[in-house]
């Protein structure tokens, strides 16, 4: 039980990857208050959560409003009077070519998942320091490491987490707080599932571009997720860990390994 007993607030836990790491993070005796902007899929996994023994909350909180993300904070302090772990993965891609995004396409995107997943660091991290202890968790993307087309947004918002972790994780340090974030590949999750379906996306390819030959889970995000806030990973801060089945790794796109 590497998370016993430590309060875990995860944004964007009504599904996908936030679901999945609600679940392991309790499955590690975690307590987990899970935070949407959908309230209905922010119940499902607090009563997953609740299911497997451990104490639960839901709270409706659009991450893109600093004073519902401070509450938020508060509201946990009042509920569990702490926070250890601060998963921000609120997020979301509007996809198609960079000519066609509107001036508002760019604000609700880099308003989610850039400015509001630094509310939530700056609203965990203010409780973290007084603490001198905790983890700060970001939900990055291969989209901001590499150049991906039809993603301007969303890759220039993911960039942003990157170096704003690094960052944070200098800054905080000393004060015992590490700040890390995973970069999550091609996961199998229904937004991916919509792409295929709207014509944007070839998920067969994906898997042949992909050098292990599929495409993610969001339980190998959530593994992920748990190693980095458990003390294994006490000495790791300032990481931005892709999970990706070796998709950045692999600078040879018209051939896979096997294939060589």
């Amino acid at each position: 039980m590497r998370l016993l007993d430590r309060v875990a607030v995860i944004t964007g836990g009504g599904g996908g990857i936030g679901t999945a790491t609600a679940l392991a993070m309790a499955s590690e005796g975690a307590h987990v208050v899970v935070v949407d902007v959908n309230a209905s899929s922010g119940e499902a996994t607090a009563a997953k959560v609740a299911a497997l023994g451990r104490r639960s909350l839901a709270l409706k909180v659009d991450v893109r409003i600093a004073a519902e993300v401070d509450a938020m904070v508060e509201r946990v302090l009042q509920e569990f009077g702490r926070l250890d772990i601060m998963f921000n993965n609120a997020g979301l891609a509007i996809v198609k070519p960079a000519t066609e995004q509107t001036d508002s396409d760019w604000d609700v995107v880099v308003d989610t998942d850039l400015k509001g997943l630094f509310y939530g660091c700056r609203a965990a991290g203010r409780v973290m320091l007084k603490q001198k202890r905790g983890v700060v968790l970001n939900t990055a993307s291969i989209c901001g490491i590499g150049g991906f087309p039809r993603r301007a947004p969303y890759s220039a918002a993911k960039a942003g987490v990157i170096n704003l972790t690094r960052s944070l994780a200098c800054e905080w340090a000393l004060d015992g707080v590490r700040v890390n974030a995973i970069a999550p590949g091609y996961i199998l999750v229904d937004s991916l599932k919509k792409l295929e379906a709207d014509g944007f996306l070839d998920l067969n390819h994906m898997r042949w571009r992909t050098p292990m030959g599929h495409l993610g889970r969001p339980e190998d995000v959530a593994s992920a997720a748990v190693f980095l806030a458990s003390d294994d990973a006490g000495f790791i801060t300032g990481v931005v860990l892709p999970v990706d089945g070796g998709y950045v790794a692999y600078e040879a796109p018209e051939l896979v390994p096997s294939r060589v």
